[in-house]
């Protein structure tokens, strides 16, 4: 379990369904291995292992990709906050207007409350090779309250180099 699941930021970007512009930023990379560490305390080591080497008499490619989706949506809940304190152009949203200045950052709380319901979406996928601890983390997301958050990504490629 000290390995880190290989994952290319063009997969990561895939699998949360982001902007492809967003492949040249560079938080990725060193973001993906510190939310696989996270993400590793709360799975079984075998699974674990399958995940970082894709050798297994276990598991099926299926529950590869269970794993590369939580792991890509890790890395997405790592690296939101980041992304947002650009907001010269680029972050996410929740209200857009016909023009820049009608465009409202998605606030900190608003982030907050997203980010745990991606990590809850995270778990909830790959809940069958949840430990005891990856168990009571997804219950613990699942006890907050839910309220729905309409948020969007507003990407401006000037400032992604």
């Amino acid at each position: 379990m000290a390995g880190v699941i290989p994952l290319t930021v063009e997969r990561i970007v895939n699998l949360t369904g982001l902007n492809g512009s967003l492949k040249s930023n560079p938080l990725w990379v060193p973001h993906h291995t510190a939310a696989v560490a996270e993400l590793e305390k709360y799975l079984y080591p075998e699974y674990c292992d399958y995940l970082e080497t894709g050798v297994s008499e276990t598991y099926e490619s299926h529950e590869a990709t269970l794993g590369e989706m939580a792991a890509a949506m890790f890395t997405l809940k790592r690296v939101m906050p980041l992304m947002n304190l650009n907001t010269v152009g680029s972050g996410f949203v929740q209200k857009t207007g016909i023009d820049a200045d009608s465009t409202e950052i998605l606030s900190h709380d608003s982030l907050g409350k997203y980010i745990k319901t991606i990590e809850y979406q995270a778990l909830l996928t790959i809940e069958p090779y949840l430990n005891d601890l990856g168990l009571q983390r997804l219950k613990q997301l699942n006890t907050t309250p839910k309220q729905a958050i309409k948020a969007m990504l507003i990407v401006n490629e000037d400032n992604l180099a």
